[in-house]
């Protein structure tokens, strides 16, 4: 099957998550997914209400549909598209009542990270080497307008809270007449207590789209 851009990164066209994690979120207590991941819940809706990146989210299991309710950064700032969805259903189903551990670490240190981050799974800071590699105050500029906030790592860097309790680092050496530029992601260290890899892979593409976007 050909595969084509849908919403945040590739997928196959239609992709979609599986019923099963639409079903199992429909059944569990929303007051233990609620205190687990920080999350709001609206009982008359029957949605959890959840910050992802800049983006103020409703999440109706028994529609099995996200919606945005907060307004988009830019004119550019897409609804949230499959990764989006992966990313917020599975965080309600699995993250864990612990503290961001606010210390940095590489994805060859998350549990597996050295053997899950290659090929078809690298991470895409190449895509930000490409469009900020020579251009530290667009990177920061465009970064802030989905909720980056200025860190000091690198020659520019930014600090998502991209859930209640996941906060990652994009840090950006810019290029010059001698060196090529060079972006890493760096991830707090409890991370991979809430995911999946391929989940935290997914939240990558996520977060790295939305800032090429915006």
């Amino acid at each position: 099957m050909k595969r084509t851009v849908s919403g945040d990164t590739f997928f196959e066209q239609g992709d979609k998550i599986d019923d099963i994690y639409w079903e199992e979120l429909r059944t569990i207590d929303p007051a233990d997914v609620c205190r687990r991941s920080l999350a709001g819940y609206r009982e008359q809706e029957k949605a959890y209400e959840l910050k992802v990146l800049n983006d103020d989210l409703l999440i109706f299991p028994e529609r099995k549909r996200i919606e945005r309710i907060s307004r988009p950064a830019t004119e550019n700032d897409a609804p949230p598209g499959f990764n989006a969805v992966l990313v917020s259903v599975h965080y309600l189903l699995r993250a864990r009542e612990a503290p961001i551990a606010r210390e940095y670490v590489a994805e060859s240190q998350l549990t597996d990270g050295s053997f899950f981050f290659k090929g078809p799974h690298a991470l895409p800071s190449w895509k930000i080497e490409q469009r900020f590699g020579q251009d530290g105050a667009g990177f920061i500029e465009k970064g802030k307008l989905i909720g980056g906030i200025p860190v000091d790592f690198g020659d520019v860097a930014l600090e998502f809270l991209v859930l209640p309790r996941i906060q990652i680092a994009y840090v950006l050496w810019v290029g010059d007449e001698e060196f090529p530029p060079r972006s890493r992601i760096l991830f707090d260290a409890s991370a991979d207590k809430h995911f999946a890899l391929d989940v935290v892979w997914a939240m990558c593409n996520l977060v790295t789209n939305k800032l090429l976007a915006v």
